[in-house]
């Protein structure tokens, strides 16, 4: 599905995003909390695929910036209604393609759901892995749709419908997958329902363990900012942003097995 494509998909899907994870975002409560408690007390952090900001609005409570970014415009549209007013967030639009590493790097960085979803897994795994501190954390909670013979089975279905994906994870796949881009102290759990979470917690080594200075071509950008056109007013003022490129925060339509079987944005 060429990517234009993909930003009308997920365009269209915002309105209704919050009414779809009601029937299948049970274990999502628990996987935000579970996301809000790795990162409360940090400075700067970066979401991606904040969606209509169902864990945007909670980072935002314990974090002092919160960069939230979204592939779709219609998302960010939806997050920036929910965080109207709120201090200390920015939100624009961001294709994970686009994203290179800040003069100033991130404390933490959070994309929840959409690793299955990617085309270029490892290549967006080593963005996130630069745009980090060394130590700084990135949390992962990702729909597992190989986890469970019931999850397969609903991603099946999922899959038939039309719905993007492009990997089934099980929580063993989606650590193996990040353990391999470079991270360490991984930490996994599975939060059990229709489609089964893996919450993920890695870090990205120190500088004495070797995570030191790395880059991506195309340099840094401004002090403080990960690329794409953003213009920010505090307190809820209106941010947006334009995004080149393919290969977003939501990525086609082929699904393969990742140690297991589904894909999808649930």
């Amino acid at each position: 599905m060429p990517p234009q494509d993909l930003r009308r998909y997920w365009d269209g899907q915002a309105a209704g995003y919050d009414r779809a994870m009601a029937l299948l975002g049970g274990p999502l409560p628990a996987a935000i909390d579970g996301a809000v408690a790795a990162v409360a007390g940090k400075g700067r952090v970066l979401e991606l695929a904040c969606g209509t900001g169902l864990v945007t609005v909670r980072l935002a409570a314990v974090v002092d910036q919160l960069d939230a970014t979204d592939f779709s415009a219609a998302m960010v549209a939806q997050t920036r209604a929910r965080l109207a007013g709120r201090p200390g967030v920015r939100c624009w639009a961001l294709d994970v393609g686009e994203l290179v590493p800040p003069d100033v790097p991130y404390d933490a960085v959070v994309a929840a759901n959409v690793l299955h979803l990617l085309p270029d897994l490892d290549g967006a795994l080593a963005r996130m892995r630069a745009v980090l501190a060394p130590g700084g954390l990135l949390v992962v909670p990702t729909y597992c749709h190989a986890e469970t013979w019931l999850s397969r089975g609903v991603s099946a279905v999922m899959g038939a419908a039309g719905f993007p994906g492009q990997r089934r994870f099980t929580v063993a796949s989606l650590a193996a997958r990040v353990g391999a881009a470079g991270f360490v102290g991984i930490e996994a759990r599975r939060i059990p329902g229709l489609l089964p979470i893996g919450l993920v917690v890695a870090r990205r080594p120190s500088a004495a363990e070797g995570g030191g200075d790395e880059g991506l071509a195309g340099g840094p950008e401004p002090a403080g900012t990960v690329r794409g056109r953003h213009e920010a007013v505090e307190g809820g003022g209106v941010e947006h942003g334009g995004v080149a490129g393919g290969g977003g925060d939501r990525g086609g339509d082929v699904v393969a097995d990742d140690g297991g079987a589904g894909g999808g944005r649930r």
